[in-house]
């Protein structure tokens, strides 16, 4: 749920600001405040986690997962790590119940959890589907399962089989997308306008408010709506139109911290690629595991991938791919929060 969430009990003891940086932590345009303590948020929220945890765990023991691999592949699916008990990864059990089962629980996981605990834990089964970056991030999720499972369809990977295709390709855009980093298949295979499909929902990824990495749907969505009203001002420069999410106006404040999130979520990228270019990575490598590390996804491309020569990287490399999935996780903001002498001050 969050190093920080998981430390609110502690901050105040500390002297830290506790709603600045469950701000940071949270990632949204605006949080539920379903109850005035943030403390009693966060338990809650803890609860929900471990029932689903519970949840995902009972029914991988029931197919053909024993007790430990279950509870190993439970605990990494709720917390979108992706860390598997076999070097096969999840293509070891050749199961599509595994497969179905592990999809859901990723789905879910990268949901905002203030939303869902309203829908499961208070019944308001309308709120699930007036969320808006719910629906952009299930409506990114279907437009990339049928772009990567036609290409695979077209290519001929698995025997013409358009429903086969189809299942390979969801998993692994539900596996990216919500920055997991599960696999079934060798993707590094497939052809290059499926890889470019992948590198996109790596920056994206899911929710706000969820256990995945990455920039986070909500942003994307604000960002796009805002370029398109940008466009319109243009036509009509005497026109006020604002930018709204849910049915909210978003602020001119919001908007300028979403600008420069995005902005230096990308020159971090950017800069990441050029250093481990310059450290000796392959051209390619260097760009999906710059972007890979950020957003906490596990999966790159490339020989560095099918090798798995991780072991062959500098201590360099290695130790600012760790700084990178550190920022990664904790979110950008909050990282630099925690720096800052302000911040700690009574």
């Amino acid at each position: 749920m969050g190093i920080i969430v998981f430390s609110l009990a502690l901050l105040p003891l500390l002297g830290g600001e506790v709603g600045q940086l469950f701000d940071a932590e949270t990632s949204g345009i605006t949080h539920d405040k379903f109850r005035p303590r943030i403390t009693q948020v966060a338990k809650r929220l803890w609860g929900l986690y471990l029932i689903f945890t519970a949840m995902v765990i009972l029914l991988l023991w029931l197919g053909p997962m024993g007790l430990f691999d279950a509870v190993c592949h439970g605990f990494s699916t709720i917390s979108t790590g992706g860390f598997s008990t076999k070097e096969e990864n999840l293509a070891f059990w050749h199961s599509g119940y595994v497969e179905l089962v592990i999809a859901v629980f990723m789905l879910l996981s990268a949901t905002n959890y203030s939303l869902l605990y309203f829908v499961l834990l208070k019944g308001k089964i309308k709120q699930f589907f007036k969320d808006e970056e719910l629906r952009w991030f299930l409506i990114t999720i279907v437009i990339a399962t049928l772009l990567v499972g036609g290409r695979l369809w077209y290519d001929n990977f698995y025997a013409s089989d358009f429903l086969t295709a189809l299942r390979h390709s969801a998993f692994q855009v539900v596996s990216f997308i919500t920055t997991t980093g599960f696999y079934t298949q060798n993707f590094a295979d497939w052809n290059a306008s499926c890889l470019i499909v992948f590198l996109a929902l790596m920056i994206v990824c899911g929710c706000a408010g969820s256990t995945s990495g990455g920039m986070k749907m909500v942003r994307a969505v604000v960002l796009s709506k805002n370029t398109v009203n940008e466009y319109e001002r243009l036509v009509h420069p005497r026109a006020i139109i604002p930018v709204r999410l849910n049915g909210a106006v978003v602020s001119f404040g919001t908007m300028q911290r979403l600008s420069a999130f995005a902005f230096l979520y990308i020159c971090i990228i950017l800069i990441s690629w050029g250093v481990l270019t310059f450290c000796g990575l392959p051209f390619k490598e260097s760009l999906s595991t710059s972007i890979s590390a950020l957003s906490n996804v596990g999966l790159i491309f490339g020989t560095l991938g099918e090798n798995s020569s991780w072991l062959d990287l500098t201590d360099f490399t290695t130790g600012y791919l760790a700084l990178l999935m550190i920022v990664g996780r904790i979110e950008i903001f909050t990282f630099l929060i925690m720096f800052s002498p302000g911040f700690w001050k009574h």
